[in-house]
């Protein structure tokens, strides 16, 4: 704290509390007129103020790039300087996404695309320490793989049917 003395009887505190502040305190002050002396204190509370929590997961600039039909499991993670876990929560996730809480500030974003998912997505995911969410936006590619084909796939015998090939016809 810094008194500034006007040099008119009057004065002012300046004071700029921290984060880790938060508390009562007493500030005395002391007016002197060169013979006599007086004294007066003030409390002063400094209220706590909540930090929202602080996000790791890839740059929104990045994208995260799979092939169809892997699995894979992105990690993200999330911490709170006033000391509160942070809980994840899925806002807009493909439907082959699923978010997977740890409870620790940590979760995992476990992706299972099959082979029409392939296009380009956000998966967008908040991390809350219940009194402020931040938001991250992550996006995702997932690659088109070429299948071979399945000649029995072009064929949709009966229940009674019998198919009947050479081997020089099914190469």
């Amino acid at each position: 704290s810094t008194f500034v003395d006007a040099h008119d009887g009057t004065g002012s505190v300046v004071h700029t509390p921290g984060y880790d502040d938060a508390g009562s305190y007493v500030i005395r002050f002391v007016a002197f007129d060169g013979d006599l002396a007086d004294t007066a204190e003030v409390s002063v509370t400094v209220l706590n103020v909540n930090r929202a929590p602080v996000v790791l997961a890839p740059d929104p600039t990045e994208i995260v790039e799979i092939n169809e039909a892997d699995v894979y499991g992105l990690s993200i993670s999330a911490y709170d300087l006033d000391g509160t876990i942070p809980t994840w929560l899925a806002i807009d996730l493909p439907e082959f996404v699923t978010l997977i809480d740890k409870g620790n500030g940590d979760a995992t974003l476990l992706l299972q695309p099959d082979h029409n998912d392939a296009g380009h997505y956000s998966m967008i995911v908040s991390a809350s320490d219940a009194d402020t969410s931040v938001v991250a936006e992550i996006g995702l590619s997932i690659n088109d793989v070429n299948q071979e084909p399945n000649p029995f796939s072009l064929v949709s015998p009966g229940l009674d049917d019998v198919i009947r090939a050479t081997s020089a016809e099914l190469v």
